[in-house]
């Protein structure tokens, strides 16, 4: 799939340290522009992306000295033509006030 640079932005963040005491690293993929076909296709194979992703990475000497924490998807409000309603939902969201009823 061919994202256009300006819609996307990926990289790499220092994550912290990871279990076992090593610098730990995270990938992040942001996105910049909301695409109404892209852009759902993109978000429906996070795991496939995600996949191919630590793939790469097992095979890389990087981690003899590093910890890959994962990759990490975003997608803000405020991310160019994004909706601003929740689409395509299969059920109703409905607020319930309190909480269960003590016996």
């Amino acid at each position: 799939m061919l994202v256009p640079v300006d819609y996307v932005e990926v990289g790499v963040k220092r994550a912290g340290t990871g279990p076992t005491g090593l610098i730990a690293f995270a990938g992040y993929v942001r996105i910049k522009k909301w695409d109404p076909v892209m852009t759902p296709v993109l978000l429906q194979n996070m795991p496939v992306i995600d996949g191919r992703i630590r793939k790469v990475v097992r095979a890389s000497v990087i981690l003899e000295g590093t910890h890959f924490a994962g990759l990490w998807f975003q997608a803000t409000s405020d991310t160019e033509g994004a909706p601003k309603a929740l689409l395509g939902l299969p059920c109703e969201l409905i607020h319930q006030p309190g909480g269960p009823v003590a016996a």
